[in-house]
């Protein structure tokens, strides 16, 4: 299973996975947000108390950050030529804009009192 991770309180995280749903035509990757209980499951307690990255589980590796992203777009089948730009970026300069723009991003986007509840037409695609 394919299994994208996210901070569940994040306006901006939301956005993405709305993204990735729509960009994800064959409907491969599952969902659930750092402070599940299938992330406590599935991960380590490091990934699921930080909420500063996004974690992507295929099968049984881990991919944090740029290195999650990039995993995340070639799974759905993203555009080859954005896959291969992001590539070419060196990692330390790549996760350095990452955690700039994950430190930010409540500032900037705000934070949800609670997780959000996903709409009926998504429901399934989400796990606990």
């Amino acid at each position: 299973m394919k299994i994208v991770y996210y901070d569940g309180m994040c306006p901006l995280c939301h956005k993405s996975v709305n993204f990735l749903i729509k960009a994800d035509k064959l409907g491969i990757l599952r969902y659930s947000s750092l402070q599940g209980q299938t992330a406590k499951k599935n991960l380590s307690s490091d990934l699921t108390r930080s909420l500063e990255t996004i974690v992507f589980q295929n099968q049984q590796k881990i991919y944090t950050k740029t290195d999650a992203v990039i995993e995340i777009l070639e799974a759905i089948k993203f555009n080859r030529l954005a896959i291969i730009i992001l590539k070419m970026i060196p990692r330390f300069l790549r996760d350095f804009f990452y955690r700039l723009i994950s430190r930010k991003r409540y500032q900037v986007w705000g934070k949800y009192q609670t997780c959000e509840i996903p709409s009926l037409a998504t429901r399934d695609l989400f796990l606990e």
